[in-house]
Order: structure tokens, then C-alpha cells, then sequence
């Protein structure tokens, strides 16, 4: 029996070593980087701050692919598909890791089982804006005139299943089942354009597209989502100062790979992130970005994915907002 036992474990080894040899000398080529988002926006910018340092540090090329579409569902198949030996990786956010396994009845991979977190890279609140002309100088006013004028107001959002528009819905029914039309566009710009023009009456958004419109007055920022006040807007109360409580609803960037990849592989990453985020020129950036670095370990960051996925699919299925 004993030497059963010691056999077992001495093939256990052996099979092992070839996976530590392969990740110490990971990466030994360049690394796909796949962002379900289109170039230009604050994820790919996160992406490409994040890869070009990754690039420096590990010496091989982390080449962003941008795969946009589908509220993150092209991409995040993609990378889902891909061989799990750390050469294709996922910026990941709320949208493709949380929300659509709740939004669609068909999705092409599972947001648990077919990943594996890496690192967490960033968190980011929303703020809620509205039109100078709405006579509502806070969340309360805003509640107060809403409840006065059922389905007389309107918000706009990015699209059906966005981010923006589930956190809307998330404070219509924290503030009492509010009645606000929703109005959804295909992208931000457009909705702020109709905000300013007067069509709709108010947006839920992330900050960096809304701070120089809230700074020169043209939209008034009522409250931001986070627990506490954002360091960008740190003027803006947060929905719990407001009367909500416990009402937070925050953004976020992450790293994940397909599942399967070698957890010595995982670890490798998730401490090189981690050295990139304590870099002072990077947090800069980060900033720059409305967000804020968000370190944690790759089972912390796994924990997270799956608490988040049943906080909003509880939330979904309540108020019916699956997408046909």
C-alpha cells in the first residue's frame, strides 16, 4: 500500500514539472489579448495601458484584438474557445463575466465555467446626469418629481442590456418602482446628445464621458453609484447618501482566460498586474479613465464574479429584463 501511495505521488510530480517548466518560461511567445469592445473606448484604452506594460515586463508582445459586438458575447466566445495555455486572454467586464448569462437565453459559453479570473484590473462608478432644465436639484427632488409625473420622464442608455441601463433600472426599483421611460441608443454619444438636446431627461453613465459636461454646467450630476464619493467627482453624493440604502452598482475591468489554464500561469499574471498597479504614472491613467485600481487574488476575483452573476440575476428576473 505504501508503495502504491508513493508511486501515485511521484507521477503526480512528474506530470507537473512539465507545466512549471512551461511557466517559467511563459510567455515564450506573444500573447492574444482579446477586448470585446471597440477601439477608442475606455476598455480598449484600459487594455492597451494594461498589455503595453505587461509587454515590458514579461518581454513578449500582448496584442490587443478588438472583437467588439453583441454586448461582449463575440469576444468573450472567443476567448472562452481558445486554447487554455495562457496565449489568448480577456479584458472582461460586468457585461459578457456577469450580466448575460442572466440577459439572453442563449449564450455560447458560461461565464463560470468556461474562464478562469486572472486579476482584477479596475473599478469605476456610474453617475447619474440629468438635463439642467429638469427641475431637480438632487436624488430626493428627482424621486419626489418622478413619483408626481409617472412615465413623463425618460432616461437614456447605451442599449438594452448595457451596464448603464441595468443600473437605471436597479434605482427605479431601489427609489420605490419609479416610473421612467427607458429610451435605449446604440452607444453613449448619441444618448447625450438627446440629453442635451432636452429629449430625454436623464442618463446613467460612466464618469469620463459626462465630467466635462458636469464641470462646465451644460448636465447637473446628481449622485454616483459607489459606496463612497468618487475621487473624480468627489463634489457628487453617492445614492446611499441620498436615502438608498446599501445601493451600489460599480464597473469593472478584469483579466480572465479560458478555462483550464495552468493555475502557475494564473499566478504569474495576477502578480505582474499587480506590480503594474502600484505604479504611480498608471494610476495616473487610471484616473484619467474614472477609475480606480482594484487589486485582488484570483480566487478573490473568482468569488466576486460569481456573487455578482447572483446579485443580478435575481435582479433580472424579477423585473423581467432578459433580452429575447
Amino acid at each position: 500500500m505504501r508503495r502504491w501511495t508513493m508511486a501515485r505521488i511521484l507521477a503526480a510530480v512528474f506530470v507537473a514539472l512539465p507545466w512549471v517548466s512551461y511557466a517559467e518560461n511563459y510567455p515564450a511567445r506573444p500573447v492574444r489579448f482579446v477586448v470585446p469592445f471597440p477601439p477608442a473606448g475606455p476598455g480598449d484604452i484600459l487594455a492597451r495601458l494594461v498589455g503595453g506594460e505587461l509587454s515590458k515586463l514579461l518581454g513578449q508582445q500582448f496584442v490587443i484584438d478588438n472583437r467588439s459586438g453583441a454586448n461582449g458575447i463575440i469576444g468573450a466566445e472567443i476567448a472562452a474557445k481558445a486554447a487554455a495555455d495562457g496565449y489568448t486572454i480577456l479584458l472582461g467586464n460586468v457585461g459578457p463575466i456577469v450580466v448575460n448569462v442572466s440577459l439572453y437565453k442563449k449564450l455560447p459559453y458560461h461565464p463560470v465555467r468556461d474562464f478562469a479570473p486572472i486579476a482584477m484590473i479596475a473599478r469605476s462608478p456610474q453617475v447619474l446626469v440629468a438635463n439642467p432644465s429638469l427641475p431637480a436639484n438632487s436624488v430626493r427632488e428627482l424621486i419626489a418629481l418622478a413619483k408626481s409625473k409617472p412615465g413623463q420622464l425618460s432616461y437614456g442608455s447605451p442599449g438594452a442590456g448595457s451596464g448603464p441601463h441595468l443600473t437605471m433600472e436597479l434605482f427605479k426599483a431601489s427609489a420605490g418602482k419609479l416610473d421612467i421611460a427607458h429610451v435605449p441608443y446604440k452607444g453613449i454619444s448619441p444618448a447625450l446628445t438627446d440629453l442635451l438636446g432636452g429629449q430625454t431627461s436623464m442618463v446613467m453613465s460612466n464618469v469620463v464621458p459626462v465630467q466635462n459636461l458636469i464641470a462646465t454646467g451644460k448636465l447637473r450630476a446628481l449622485a454616483v453609484t459607489s459606496r463612497q464619493r468618487s475621487s473624480i467627482l468627489p463634489q457628487v453624493p453617492t445614492m446611499i447618501e441620498a436615502g438608498l440604502a446599501d445601493f451600489e452598482a460599480i464597473g469593472w475591468f478584469g483579466v480572465v482566460g479560458p478555462a483550464g489554464m495552468p493555475r502557475t500561469i494564473v499566478g504569474r499574471l495576477n502578480e505582474e498586474i499587480g506590480r503594474i498597479q502600484g505604479s504611480p504614472q498608471f494610476l495616473g491613467k487610471l484616473s484619467g479613465l474614472g477609475s480606480e485600481a482594484w487589486k485582488m487574488t484570483a480566487d478573490e476575483f473568482a468569488a466576486l464574479i460569481r456573487n455578482d452573476i447572483d446579485k443580478w440575476r435575481r435582479f433580472i428576473q424579477e423585473y423581467k429584463l432578459a433580452i429575447e
